[in-house]
């Protein structure tokens, strides 16, 4: 069978008796080449010899390096050329393909192995083993040899530490919360029970005293949420440090007798005409201006409205009644200039 010789190692065998070369894919032999039209060139078989002819006489194709206008006889060993494209006619047969040896590869992929693993057994051979952790048991232990001294049994001499007694008040004059948190109640104050939705501004208004002074004698941070427990409130309605337990405020051997005080919300006051009252409370956390007096906080009262009423900023009201937001507490003092109306 005649066959095309593209490369060496590229062999085409023509199978028919018109053989097209070209760029279709329809063509025996397509080419992807610019220069190659799309039916180039056709062999022929003509009885026991091939003729070769160029379709495309615009770019004819070169049969041994000469332009091909007319039909040609082919010889074995023809070369033809269209385009970039060069091949070369045999007549035949078509030679068997040569089958690769990959014998020296194996052989030589084997060896590499083979050398990596010598080598990483030397490695593993000549690298120290590491010692015995005095921090693990020792598998095999080596047998000490017990020898005994004459002479007296020592006895390491044992050292105590000299820890000083903590600086709390006496165990007698605290409950169990205030000696793990060392907060000492005024004298004079008992305590009652939180109950569920108590808050620290309604148990201030029910036992008339501020929600700061509750806080501060509890050694609270402050917010209005209470935890289930003793909470010491005054054990009268005056103001802290006024009162029967100011007397004995130097004292604190015994704890105060529990008063029983009522723990259930009573609802608010009615709201009557606020008026100006013009005496001045015997202690405050946060004194007020000289010449200042308060009044009783009134429903529909407003921090806004009391400033304009009083002629003054809202910040210098927040100031002297050591508020931290705009709300006002209703039936609790509030402290203004003496001169407003």
């Amino acid at each position: 069978m005649p066959y095309l010789e593209i490369s060496p190692n590229r062999l085409v065998p023509i199978d028919e008796d018109h053989f097209v070369i070209g760029a279709d894919a329809d063509c025996h032999l397509a080419l992807a080449d610019a220069g190659v039209a799309r039916r180039h060139l056709i062999l022929q078989q003509v009885q026991d010899h091939w003729r070769v002819a160029s379709l495309n006489l615009d770019a004819p194709a070169l049969l041994n390096g000469q332009p091909l206008y007319t039909i040609m006889q082919l010889r074995d060993g023809d070369e033809l050329r269209i385009g970039e494209a060069a091949f070369i006619f045999h007549t035949g047969p078509l030679p068997q393909t040569r089958r690769r040896n990959y014998w020296p590869v194996a052989a030589a992929v084997a060896l590499v192995i083979v050398l990596v693993g010598i080598w990483g057994l030397s490695r593993t051979l000549t690298t120290p083993q590491p010692l015995a952790s005095p921090l693990l048991p020792n598998p095999s232990p080596t047998p000490r040899l017990e020898t005994s001294l004459p002479g007296p049994e020592y006895t390491p001499p044992v050292y105590q530490l000299q820890v000083p007694p903590p600086s709390y008040a006496p165990a007698s004059a605290l409950g169990d919360a205030e000696r793990a948190a060392g907060c000492v109640p005024p004298a004079g104050w008992t305590w009652i029970l939180v109950q569920p939705g108590d808050t620290l501004a309604t148990i201030a208004h029910r036992v008339g005293a501020s929600p700061r002074d509750l806080a501060q004698a509890n050694c609270l941070d402050g917010t209005a949420s209470l935890m289930a427990g003793r909470l010491y409130v005054p054990a009268a309605v005056p103001a802290l440090g006024t009162g029967a337990g100011a007397e004995g405020a130097g004292s604190a051997a015994s704890p105060p007798e529990p008063v029983q005080v009522d723990a259930t919300p009573s609802p608010l006051p009615t709201p009557t005409r606020a008026a100006v009252v013009t005496e001045e409370p015997s202690r405050r956390i946060c004194p007020a201006p000289d010449g200042w007096t308060y009044i009783i906080v009134q429903q529909g009262d407003t921090l806004k409205g009391l400033a304009l009423r009083f002629h003054v900023s809202e910040e210098t009201l927040k100031q002297a009644n050591c508020m931290e937001g705009d709300s006002l507490l209703l039936g609790k003092r509030f402290y203004v200039p003496g001169g407003g109306s």
